[in-house]
């Protein structure tokens, strides 16, 4: 059996990287068998990590609820999931510990030490029992097995890190580097580093709620009523779950879409030309067991893809949404209005936007697939993701999600209408002003974004009475200087011939959400 060493025990890896290697091991495609040990040290004492002791009582079993979209129909899926074969802690543990990172099956390491995690400490002592923090403790652990094995090459690990960070790997040799460098570490260990270990920059998505306390009786009533393990249908309820000898205090509730792209080739992590002679995809080859896992050399057209597609979406549907009177994703894309500016959006100038969508028929098609599985998540009748958090700090997420799609248009010869209108609707929206000001205040939404900036916006307005003496007034100019006044507000543009076009092109529409509120705006614009 192939070891796997996982740091971290919270619900995402559970409902995550340990779901789709018990899938794998169920297909036929791994043997393996994970070693979990807690991300942080947990005070020494064995009984402060919940975590870890209720894997202990439950022999390292729990189940996960997947609830999601597929193929437009609602699924629920219950798995017991089965790859976790012991946990240590390394504080109270250590000799067990060291066996497990010294074990000659071990050659992946997966990390998930929050976006905290991966930083530099002070003070850190690598002959400590274990070190302080996540990049020590992996300095000294690689050092150890370095010795260990007497330098062997073959001995090296992949590591693969899931924080919610760009360059998660990258950032983590680098510490271990450091670590090396500042500690005195003999210079053939940093060059086993570089040459035999390879640390892979990962994105990870999938949205995980946790433990389902609202449902919990009704889950584990269908927990006793499957029985043993396999699924019993494909029409909204499956199972497959039961099994435990103990009532399960585990239970993770998790989305049906996962993503899981790894940066396996030459690229900033290290690559394949890094490492063990096996390569991650052959040591890790969930894709082959159907899970959503992408093995690419370079994660940054994918990560810029997700960020345009899934943010972009997220940050254009918020004002419109919010509006037009809908409080969550699900209910602002059921509308059919709302739907239609939403796929002239995506399809007229997002994806148009971004590099691969001209590459080839296959990327483009590529692209499309995963704009097509991103937007069905927005359908998932089991997430309620509400727009008024999504809002939170609109502005500045325009400036990095969807600037980006209009710039790209422009430096084409395109228009960008749709992502013109949703400037529009934001400006619209922070201002207070306007048709449907009133449902948007009755609803209890709060603009939360820098208070200078909306200080602005407000103050800026052309009229304080409403929409009509603000049109009445200048008309489209008294508008179109608001604008301008807002894009200056939230540094936009370093140059004003784009900051002067935005708000020329915004102005109309702007005035026509004022006047004739935001559904009428959108029939008459798509």
């Amino acid at each position: 059996m192939q070891t796997i060493l996982q740091f971290g025990t919270g619900n995402f890896l559970r409902a995550f990287t340990d779901l789709m290697v018990h899938e794998a091991n169920q297909a036929g495609v791994m043997d393996a068998g994970i070693v979990v040990v807690p991300a942080s040290s947990g005070r020494g004492t064995p009984g402060h990590h919940v975590t870890i002791e209720r894997l202990r009582a439950q022999d390292c079993q729990y189940h996960v609820l997947l609830e999601g979209v597929r193929d437009g129909e609602p699924v629920r899926e219950i798995t017991r999931v089965t790859s976790i074969v012991r946990t240590v802690y390394p504080d109270t543990e250590f000799d067990a510990y060291r066996a497990a990172y010294l074990d000659p099956t071990l050659a992946v390491v997966v990390s998930n030490t929050t976006e905290a995690g991966i930083a530099w400490a002070d003070g850190d002592d690598l002959t400590a029992r274990p070190p302080r923090s996540f990049p020590a403790r992996i300095t000294a652990l690689l050092y150890d097995r370095w010795a260990h094995f007497g330098g062997d090459r073959t001995t090296g690990l992949h590591v693969v890190c899931c924080e919610l960070i760009e360059d998660n790997a990258t950032a983590l040799r680098a510490l271990v580097l450091r670590h090396a460098a500042t500690h005195g570490l003999p210079p053939a260990f940093a060059d086993w580093v570089r040459t035999a270990c390879a640390f892979h920059d990962s994105l990870v998505d999938r949205i995980v709620p946790g433990f389902p306390r609202d449902e919990i009786e009704a889950v584990r009533s269908r927990l006793l009523a499957d029985g043993a393990d396999g699924r019993t249908g494909t029409d909204g309820e499956t199972g497959g779950g039961g099994g435990l000898a103990v009532r399960d205090e585990l239970i993770v509730k998790a989305e049906l879409y996962g993503l899981w792209a790894i940066a396996t080739g030459a690229d900033r992590a290290g690559g394949e030309n890094a490492g063990p002679g096996t390569s991650l995809r052959d040591l890790l080859p969930l894709d082959r067991a159907g899970q959503p896992v992408r093995f690419v050399t370079d994660l940054r057209p994918l990560r810029a893809a997700k960020v345009a597609i899934l943010n972009g979406l997220h940050t254009a549907m918020t004002p419109v949404g919010l509006l037009a009177g809908r409080e969550e994703v699900r209910t602002a894309t059921a509308n059919l209005t709302i739907a239609g500016y939403l796929g002239h959006l995506l399809h007229g100038e997002i994806l148009p936007s971004l590099p691969q969508y001209e590459e080839s028929e296959e990327a483009a098609e590529a692209l499309v697939d995963l704009a097509d599985a991103i937007t069905e998540r927005f359908t998932n009748p089991y997430l309620h993701h509400r727009l008024a958090d999504i809002a939170l700090n609109s502005l500045s997420k325009w400036h990095t999600r969807n600037l980006p799609v209009l710039l790209a248009a422009w430096g084409a010869g395109r228009e960008a209408p749709m992502t013109v209108l949703s400037f529009a609707a934001l400006a619209v929206l922070y201002s207070g002003h306007g048709l449907d000001a009133p449902r948007v205040a009755s609803s209890g939404f709060e603009v939360r974004d820098d208070p200078a900036l909306v200080a602005v916006v407000r103050d800026a307005f052309p009229s304080s009475s409403g929409a009509s003496s603000a049109a009445s007034s200048d008309g489209d100019a008294a508008i179109s200087g608001w604008l301008r006044d807002v894009i200056d507000a939230a540094a936009l543009f370093t140059d004003a011939a784009h900051a002067n076009r935005l708000a020329a092109e915004a102005a109309p529409l702007a005035r026509m959400i004022l006047e004739e509120g935001i559904t009428t705006t959108l029939k008459a614009t798509t």
